[in-house]
């Protein structure tokens, strides 16, 4: 009897969902940060300035692959000392290895291929409807130098 009471009453009550807050923007020097604002990755912001303004990110760009360069360089060195002279590995061992960083490489690169992707559609989106706002009726350059022409003709008419 009490269950049906229950059921009866849960049929009028109406159950409105909030919809969920948007999250903060995570603190400097966090995680959270650092894979959200990491120079590598590929923001909607960046690729809209990238579309409008591309020589606004060259000195980004540079930076960035001398930095990348210098990581790439730096673990080269350290991990063929350790595989060639500390550990003194056997080729087929480091081959293995390496196809297992390869794979690592390859399963972590298709996420940011597909946040890239999405960069790439959000800004396409935002360029295609700030074009369409500013395809306005362009005046006519031919028309508007005919008509200085004459007003600076009858300028000058006046004057003489």
């Amino acid at each position: 009897m009490i269950v049906q009471a229950a059921f009866e009453l849960s049929e009028d009550i109406v159950v409105r969902q909030r919809p969920a807050p948007a999250p903060s923007e995570p603190k400097d020097g966090t995680w959270a940060a650092w894979l959200l604002y990491h120079p590598t990755e590929v923001a909607p912001r960046t690729m809209l300035i990238r579309g409008q303004q591309p020589k606004l990110l060259d000195t980004l760009d540079r930076r960035e692959t001398l930095t990348l360069l210098a990581g790439s360089l730096s673990s080269a060195f350290f991990y063929g000392w350790l595989a060639f002279f500390r550990l003194k590995l056997h080729f087929s061992t480091m081959v293995f290895w390496a196809a297992i960083f390869t794979y690592i490489q390859f399963l972590t690169g298709l996420p940011h291929l597909r946040r890239v992707t999405q960069a790439i559609y959000y800004a396409d989106d935002k360029m295609s409807k700030a074009a369409a706002q500013d395809s306005r009726h362009s005046p006519d350059l031919a028309q508007l130098l005919g008509d200085l022409i004459k007003a600076a003709t009858a300028a000058l008419n006046k004057i003489s």
